[in-house]
C-alpha cells in the first residue's frame, strides 16, 4: 500500500483542492518468514500477525481473477473495494504495466492474504494466483472510478496489457 500512499501523499500536496471522498487508510497485516532448525533439517514458517475474527466475517474485496469489485454498489465496504481497484490502477501505471495487488480481503483498516499479479513475460512467479489471463484482461475489465478520476490517472488501454 506504501506505493499507493505515496502517490496519494503528493497528489494532495501539489492540489488546490481537497477530494469530495474519504480516502481509507489501510494496512497489510504483519507478516514474516522463520526458518525452524532441528534434528530433521529445517522447515521455513509463515507467521502472521494475530487479529482478532470479526464479528460478520472477513470481506473479499477484489478477486485475482476479475479487476472489478466483488461487492455491489449498496454493500458495506463497497467505497473500499473502489478505492482497492483503484490502488492496482496507481500499480499498474507505476509499475509501467508489469504489476499489481489483487486478491483484496480483510476487515476494516486490515488486508490479508493478497496476491501479486505479474505480466506473462516476466515469467511463472507468485504461484498458480497469479492468473495470466486475469492479468491480460486487466486494462479492459478496470472501470475507473472517482478515485481514478481525482487523481487523474489515465484511462486504461487494451494494448497496455501487450507490452513490456
Amino acid at each position: 500500500m506504501a506505493m499507493t500512499y505515496q502517490f496519494i501523499d503528493k497528489y494532495l500536496a501539489e492540489s488546490l483542492l481537497e477530494p469530495t471522498f474519504v480516502i481509507p487508510r489501510l494496512r497489510w497485516i504483519a507478516a514474516g518468514v522463520a526458518i525452524a532448525t532441528g534434528n530433521t533439517g529445517q522447515k521455513a514458517l509463515l507467521l502472521e500477525e494475530y487479529i482478532e475474527a470479526p464479528e460478520h466475517g472477513f470481506v473479499k474485496y477484489v478477486h485475482n481473477g476479475e479487476a472489478v469489485p466483488l461487492l455491489d454498489p449498496t454493500d458495506t465496504g463497497y467505497e473500499t473495494a473502489q478505492f482497492l481497484c483503484f490502488t492496482q490502477h496507481v500499480q499498474w501505471e507505476k509499475t509501467s504495466a508489469l504489476a499489481y495487488i489483487s486478491d483484496f480481503q480483510g476487515y476494516g483498516s486490515l488486508l490479508t492474504d493478497p496476491q501479486i499479479m505479474t505480466h506473462p513475460s516476466l515469467g511463472d512467479l507468485f504461484a498458480a494466483g497469479n492468473v495470466p489471463e486475469a492479468f491480460e484482461r486487466f486494462p479492459t475489465e478496470h472501470i475507473c472510478n472517482d478515485f481514478c478520476t481525482w487523481f487523474d490517472l489515465a484511462l486504461l488501454e487494451p494494448s497496455h496489457s501487450s507490452t513490456v
